[in-house]
C-alpha cells in the first residue's frame, strides 16, 4: 500500500475565536489518537474518520459512511528549542534531532514490518 510521507518545519499558534468568526465547517474531521514521547520526539499514531458532507448550518452529517485514514507524525517536542539552534547556527543539536527524528522513525518502521508479518 502507498504511503503519503511529509517533511516540515513550522510553529504552532493558537487561534482566538475571532481569528474563525464568520467562517464554517465543510468537513469533519473525528480523530482518536495515541500519543507517545521519546526523548526529545513526540509520536502521535491517529485513526481519522473524515466527511465530507456536513450541514454547514447544524454542523450534522448528512449520512455518508466515512473515509477512514491511519496518521503517523513524528515530531520534535518544543522543549527541544529546535528553531533556537536553527538560528543559533548549533549545527550539532540540529543534528542531533535529527537523528532522534531517523531512530524513532525506524523503529516505528520496523515495528509496521513486524506487525504485516504476523
Amino acid at each position: 500500500c502507498p504511503h503519503d510521507i511529509r517533511v516540515s518545519a513550522s510553529k504552532e499558534e493558537s487561534l482566538s475565536p475571532r481569528d474563525v468568526e464568520g467562517r464554517r465547517a465543510t468537513k469533519e474531521r473525528l480523530k482518536d489518537r495515541l500519543s507517545y514521547e521519546f526523548n526529545e520526539v513526540s509520536v502521535d499514531i491517529t485513526t481519522v474518520h473524515m466527511y465530507q458532507s456536513i450541514d454547514p448550518k447544524t454542523l450534522e452529517r448528512l449520512g455518508e459512511a466515512p473515509v477512514v485514514t491511519y496518521e503517523v507524525e513524528v515530531e520534535i517536542l518544543p522543549r527541544a528549542n529546535l528553531f533556537d539552534a536553527c538560528n543559533n547556527r548549533d549545527r550539532r543539536r540540529v543534528e542531533f534531532l535529527a537523528q532522534e527524528v531517523l531512530d524513532t522513525t525506524r523503529m516505528l518502521t520496523q515495528e509496521i514490518k513486524l506487525q504485516s508479518l504476523s
